[in-house]
């Protein structure tokens, strides 16, 4: 099929056109490890071909903070392939009006991840919209047959946790109202105290406790505040800093 006519064969995919019965191939994402405020790079591949395929559109669910910045073509596709990405979370489409793939296993796709500043660091999932979320024409998984004209049966598969995210810290520091850090150093009372002596991209690590003070940043400098979990850390007043410059996590602000 050539042309618009393989576009909008396509298209007519995504709409809903009947599923051809066939073996069970699999679309799977693959694992992933990135730095907050940086990239990582995921796969979407392909498992048990066993024909020839004409085009692949899978909407991927990424976690708050995660966009998809971009994609590009794996090692399945010739560069006959067109590729493209719609929106930051994160359809992504093959597609080709005049080649196949059809190696029975094999990448499709990279997709090229952003990780925001803000994400906290910890291994989070990464996987396909299910079927029955159609809020967008391009809401689902299609892998289409060698004319474009309907969806191959297949499955798809994403392993838990397939997205590790880390943090790199200038520096370390610790708080605990009653200065017991379990001799982690350097230790203070209070998270002002700390909040001063800490260099930009540091990490500022604040034991269980309720901490009654006015923590103002006013120094040209970005830190990130951690309690030990949501609801054990509790601050009194919220912080005063400029926008964007202090990341709280697993803190509670309750007066």
């Amino acid at each position: 099929m050539k042309g618009l006519s393989k576009l909008t064969g396509l298209m007519l995919i995504l709409l809903g056109a009947p599923l051809l019965a066939s073996a069970q191939p699999r679309l799977s994402l693959g694992s992933a490890t990135g730095q907050t405020g940086g990239t990582a790079s995921m796969a979407l591949s392909l498992s048990g071909g066993t024909e020839n395929y004409a085009g692949v559109t899978a909407k991927i669910v990424l976690p708050e903070g995660v966009t998809l910045s971009g994609v590009t073509r794996g090692a399945l596709l010739s560069t006959g392939f067109t590729i493209n990405s719609h929106g930051p979370s994160g359809t992504v489409i093959a597609y080709s009006d005049t080649g196949v793939f059809s190696a029975s296993s094999g990448v499709l796709l990279t997709l090229d991840l952003y990780i925001g500043s803000e994400v906290a660091p910890g291994n989070y999932d990464v996987g396909f919209a299910d079927r029955d979320k159609r809020s967008l024409v391009n809401s689902e998984h299609v892998l289409s047959n060698a004319d474009g004209s309907v969806s191959v049966a297949h499955d798809t598969y994403a392993a838990p946790n397939n997205l590790v995210i880390n943090k790199t810290y200038t520096s370390t520091l610790y708080v605990s109202a009653n200065g017991n850090c379990g001799g982690k150093k350097p230790c203070y009372f209070t998270i002002q105290a700390a909040v001063n002596a800490a260099s930009t991209g540091s990490v500022i690590m604040i034991a269980a406790g309720t901490y009654d003070e006015n923590i103002t940043l006013s120094a040209d400098k970005s830190l990130t505040l951690i309690g030990s979990s949501t609801g054990a850390t509790t601050l009194r007043k919220a912080p005063k800093a400029p926008k964007g410059s202090l990341i709280l996590q697993m803190l509670t602000v309750k007066p």
